[in-house]
């Protein structure tokens, strides 16, 4: 690579998002807060929380002695709850194993309870600035079009990247190199620069060295060749799930349940939910879709027990007040929501009307006053607002 062009790259990055706080105020502990939380997250979304939560617990030690619950309302808004508890499982080894010291050694950091491949690597590379390459969807797209590397996209070019560079194929000047600056800045590029259905080749400071800049000028005759364009793709139509959610308030209070450890969102709180039985003309797309889902054993929501026809609702309950879209991984959920008060049926009755469609969950009664001291799903939060009854 031309260390001059790398050298821009670095200086372009650090002049644009040096302002990023877990940059502008550096430490172990807050590269292992950020990078679990920018996984699967937007820049923005965690510029609101990462401060707040650093402010709020300032240490591994804070991290290790939070409550499941306590995590997981402190990570609200950020998604994929997952990573909260596998942070929290983090800082606890840390703290019980290696006297509250994160360690540098790669295979001593993967042997840490939520410590996975690339984490061990970003706190190695951006925390402490050792030779080691945190390979996210960024740096695989910007390094492997860099270097004209073809291979399936995801783990298996990731794999394919990191024992290139373990080989010394991949940046061999490392020894005048700082591995921060470079992991962000590849990131940065990839992220603003050089994206997965845009590029901008011509604002890129590697592109008079990148193969896959030269090839595609050089294989594609088409006017403003390097100038940004988006490139088409065919794109899976991704599942959609119908469910049904149900809002029950009584006396000021909300009916809800919670997620158990082998379900999605585990440990957060949804109104009571089911599968709607579809009787359509995608009927048996879904039909063989959910096989599929409940073969992959996240299968969690009960199929309405009801032979009612499609045109009308729940058995005896009526239409749909309204519709919220929602998604977990790659599925998609069109969630029906029906809202019902004790006066549209007694607190004895709703109970057993449950039961009697399927749904045979504990539920819990929470004052609304008091949402915002449990974990909310998403899609339940989203609910409360449509229903104006968030506080």
């Amino acid at each position: 690579m031309n260390l001059k062009h790398l050298d821009q790259l670095i200086v372009w990055s650090q002049q644009e998002f040096s302002h990023l706080p877990w940059r502008k105020h550096r430490s172990i502990y807050g590269t292992l807060v950020s990078e679990i939380m920018l996984q699967q997250t937007t820049v923005g979304a965690v510029m609101k929380k990462y401060e707040p939560f650093i402010e709020k617990f300032s240490s591994l030690n804070d991290l290790a002695d939070l409550s499941d619950e306590d995590m997981q309302i402190a990570w609200k808004g950020l998604g994929y709850y997952r990573r909260a508890r596998l942070l929290k499982n983090a800082a606890k080894e840390i703290v019980e194993n290696h006297r509250g010291l994160t360690p540098k050694d790669r295979q001593t950091l993967l042997s840490i309870s939520g410590i996975g491949q690339y984490t061990a690597s970003a706190i190695r590379a951006i925390g402490y600035d050792l030779p080691d390459l945190a390979i996210d969807a960024n740096l695989e797209r910007v390094i492997s079009r860099y270097y004209g590397v073809s291979a399936e996209k995801g783990p298996k070019m990731q794999s394919l990247l990191y024992q290139k560079f373990l080989n010394n194929e991949i940046f061999p000047e490392r020894h005048s190199l700082s591995f921060r600056a470079l992991n962000e800045a590849m990131m940065d590029l990839g992220r603003h620069v050089c994206k997965s259905n845009v590029w901008h080749c011509d604002q890129c400071p590697l592109q008079s060295s990148c193969k896959w800049n030269h090839n595609r000028n050089h294989n594609q005759n088409q006017e403003g060749s390097g100038i940004s364009r988006v490139l088409a793709r065919n794109k899976k139509k991704k599942p959609v799930i119908q469910l049904v959610r149900i809002v029950y308030i009584v006396q000021g209070s909300i009916a809800l349940y919670q997620k158990n450890s082998q379900e999605w969102l585990f440990g957060q709180w949804e109104f009571p939910t089911l599968i709607f039985p579809q009787q359509d003309e995608v009927a048996a797309h879904n039909q063989t879709l959910l096989k599929k889902v409940k073969e992959q054993t996240i299968y969690q929501y009960p199929t309405i027990v009801s032979n009612c026809p499609k045109e009308s609702a729940v058995g005896n309950f009526p239409k749909p007040q309204f519709i919220v879209k929602s998604a977990i991984t790659h599925y998609q959920f069109s969630n029906s929501v029906m809202v019902f008060t004790e006066r549209d049926m007694p607190l004895k009755k709703f109970q057993k009307y449950l039961n009697s469609i399927g749904f045979l969950r504990s539920i819990e009664f929470f004052p609304l006053k008091k949402l915002g001291e449990i974990p909310l799903s998403v899609v339940t939060e989203k609910i409360l607002k449509k229903c104006s009854l968030n506080e």
